[in-house]
């Protein structure tokens, strides 16, 4: 896939003559290649991966385009820039009109649905700390559920109750709102990530009979 990313700018090589405008549109069009990258490997970015993808494959046909006026070809160039020209255009015009056509389409249907990553808990404090860690994958009908279940470990003398409590005023220090639940433990949800990335991630917390389970989970509805 990386291949995809980085045709634009061997194409704009092959078109671009020698001069400021070759290096400045090259550099651009690497910085586009690179952040599609580096967010398609999970290296970083992963908060706003689909945004950064899909905005970076949108700058590529202004960038290009931008170029080719600036330093169009005259009519004596040479057979490698009059190919180059028609291949990097043509590049732009798929990358751009896919990736403009891409995030329309996720801005239509919502937020999706993502298996939680335990690192979306806020860091424990000393004396608790994560026993087990459960993938639950997604599930569902009509409206599609992923969840991921942690359990939770107090000091050894800790009663159940007190590791749900401590927990409880961790994740409310942390910027969670719970709320009593019917199952005798504590919910709430609330937007995480941005733009196309965005979705709604929802937490339990209920005790167990060796301290707490934190169950992480997302849907896609935003109800």
């Amino acid at each position: 896939m990386s291949l995809i990313f980085v045709a634009p700018l061997v194409c704009w090589l092959l078109a671009a003559g020698p001069g400021r405008v070759r290096w400045v549109v090259g550099a651009l069009l690497a910085g586009c290649a690179a952040v599609q990258v580096v967010a398609v490997g999970g290296w970083a970015l992963a908060e706003v991966r689909l945004t950064v993808v899909l905005v970076a494959g949108i700058a590529v046909g202004p960038v290009v385009f931008c170029g080719l006026v600036a330093g169009r070809p005259g009519a004596h160039a040479g057979a490698r820039r009059l190919t180059g020209t028609a291949l990097v255009s043509l590049c732009a015009v798929l990358m751009s009109t896919s990736s403009a056509l891409i995030a329309l389409l996720l801005l239509a249907e919502g937020p999706k649905a993502w298996v939680p990553s335990a690192d979306e808990l806020p860091a424990l404090p000393a004396g608790l700390t994560v026993a087990a860690d459960h993938d639950r994958g997604c599930g569902g009908g009509s409206s599609t559920y992923c969840s991921r279940d942690l359990d939770i470990r107090g000091v050894a003398d800790a009663s159940p109750d007190e590791t749900v409590s401590r927990l409880h005023d961790h994740l409310t220090a942390s910027g969670w709102r719970l709320a009593p639940d019917d199952d005798g433990g504590w919910s709430g949800c609330r937007d995480v990530r941005l733009l196309l990335d965005r979705g709604r991630l929802c937490l339990s917390l209920i005790g167990t009979p060796t301290g707490a389970r934190v169950s992480l989970e997302t849907a896609d509805t935003w109800w």
